[in-house]
């Protein structure tokens, strides 16, 4: 607010201060709301981190579970052809 309009609302008397307290709570909470939404914006995009952390950690988890299947298979086969004497 410019310093002409404060000075305007301070001569109306009770009623100008009155307005002028009232405009500086609603620019405060204005000033709160924004900073609300903001934190609600970062733990929004940390929420989505942690959920894609998540979600590589479980495919990581069955790639490690294949992969010691795929290994016991190859081991399984190497067994038998040395069983044989293939190898």
């Amino acid at each position: 607010m410019d310093p002409a309009g404060i000075q305007s609302l301070l001569a109306a008397g009770p009623y100008g201060f009155a307005a002028l307290c009232l405009a500086a709570v609603v620019w405060q909470n204005k000033k709160i709301d924004q900073i609300r939404l903001q934190q609600i914006s970062d733990v929004r995009v940390a929420l989505d981190a942690v959920t894609k952390s998540t979600e590589n950690i479980n495919s990581a988890e069955e790639r490690m579970a294949l992969n010691n299947e795929a290994v016991k298979e190859l081991l399984a086969v190497t067994r038998a052809m040395m069983n044989k004497g293939q190898v």
